[in-house]
């Protein structure tokens, strides 16, 4: 299957290393992967593994980056001729579906919580297929755009590189308390939290130390705060390293991590017990128990309690205080469970499987002579008519197979990324014409 990834950046980052892990996957499964995007450091090592890059101005929203993206992707697409193309961002989907048209289908990832505000949700285009990361993220997007139907939206997890994320012997005599995220107003609570309980921490575990790697705007306000508090304690407890070059050595050589989403699973991946603890919300130590409940969001806590210092001293204190068995025997069954239901592999083969999904749909729906046309109030925003023209589409994919199906709806072309077929605007007499006497 020859497939084409869009996406804005390939830098380092959550969504960016969930396009990584995938494309290499895809790769290694005997498909054929190229990717856009605007650049990053992780092109090289795609380039490596065989997935040819374009470069288009896809990190920017201005009119001519998108004309110059838009112009690209379609050049690209006639080039290669992908069977698909997948975006991973609001603005690859947007560029993506423009410059699709009717000669691929377009499958969409949500990574994220996006802003709802009624024209970004208008204008976002969501293709054939959309994926999401975690339940939640799947709730929020139908909730934001109700005109996506249910049916077409999917939850696959993120996935990690298993046997690259191992766990690794620990030396030394420190315990390593780790923070790994993009340092950005967004997302840094936890580091800065971790900055203001260290006295308290290493006045009860002198041989603790505290390392928060990442990059963004809040690098140097923590850099700050750690050179304060190590100064109080006497020594460099605290060290803020920026981008982590090794980051598999950095996670595998800890004792706890602290975090969320990718970065936990990866910490997890290594063995190493995990809390959860970000801006979005505050779920605590993972556990066999709660890994479920966590997955929900991600691992990421959206909705949960919010992060506060004391929650997250108390949390640090009863890992702390495990043996080191114990704190090992936790680890290696958090690493189980990501083995289980976060490799990369599993995700994707399920991500695949959308893919064979949406080809088997449009090679069902594709229009020629002869076939069915379905007549209704569709489109209007009746519930039963909705859920009548969603039962004929099914029962017709399941007994007529290889008979083609097209719908008069209210959109016309605006209605097939919510039905799966073609659709002709019910007020297009040419339109609707050419349908009647095919």
């Amino acid at each position: 299957m020859k497939i084409l990834l869009v996406t804005s950046s390939m830098d380092t980052g959550g969504a960016e290393t969930h396009v990584f892990e995938l494309a290499r996957e895809l790769v290694r499964g005997g498909h054929t992967v190229c990717l856009a995007s605007s650049g990053g450091r992780l092109i090289p090592l795609l380039e490596a593994e065989g997935v040819s890059h374009s470069r288009f101005p896809l990190d920017k929203k201005d009119p001519v980056s998108m004309l110059r993206s838009i112009r690209g992707i379609k050049r690209l697409i006639k080039q290669n001729a992908p069977e698909v193309v997948h975006a991973h961002t609001r603005i690859s989907a947007y560029a993506s579906k423009i410059a699709c048209g009717e000669t691929a289908p377009l499958v969409c990832t949500v990574h994220c919580r996006f802003r709802s505000s009624p024209l970004l949700c208008r204008l976002s285009r969501w293709g054939e297929r959309t994926v999401a990361v975690s339940l939640d993220l799947r709730e929020h997007l139908l909730l934001c755009c109700p005109w996506v139907a249910a049916e077409n939206v999917r939850v696959i997890p993120n996935g990690i590189d298993t046997d690259r994320f191992v766990p690794l012997k620990r030396e030394g005599a420190f315990r390593r308390v780790t923070f790994m995220s993009r340092l950005d107003g967004d997302c840094s609570c936890a580091a800065f939290a971790l900055c203001r309980i260290a006295q308290r921490l290493c006045d009860g575990y002198a041989e603790l130390e505290i390392v928060i790697a990442g990059g963004g705007s809040e690098r140097e306000r923590l850099s700050e705060a750690a050179e304060a508090v190590n100064e109080s304690i006497g020594r460099r407890a605290v060290r803020v390293i920026g981008h982590a070059e090794n980051t598999p050595e950095l996670l595998g050589k800890s004792h706890i991590f602290v975090g969320v989403s990718r970065a936990a699973l990866e910490a997890m991946s290594c063995g190493v017990p995990v809390i959860l603890a970000g801006d979005e919300g505050f779920l605590g130590a993972v556990s066999p128990e709660n890994a479920e409940l966590c997955a929900q969001t991600n691992f990421c806590g959206r909705g949960e309690r919010k992060a506060t210092d004391e929650r997250l001293y108390c949390e640090l204190v009863k890992l702390l205080d495990m043996s080191e068995s114990e704190r090992e025997s936790l680890g290696l069954s958090l690493r189980e469970y990501v083995v289980r239901h976060h490799s990369a592999k599993r995700m994707a083969a399920m991500t695949a499987a959308v893919y064979e999904d949406v080809l088997k749909r449009r090679r069902f729906s594709k229009r020629s002579r002869g076939g069915t046309l379905l007549c209704g109030y569709y489109g209007y925003g009746n519930l039963g008519d909705e859920c009548l023209l969603r039962e004929c589409i099914k029962r017709a994919e399941r007994e007529y197979p290889n008979e083609p199906l097209s719908v008069l709806t209210r959109r016309g072309r605006w209605d097939r990324d919510r039905y799966g077929v073609p659709c002709i605007r019910r007020k297009d007499m040419i339109g609707v014409t050419s349908a009647v006497l095919s």
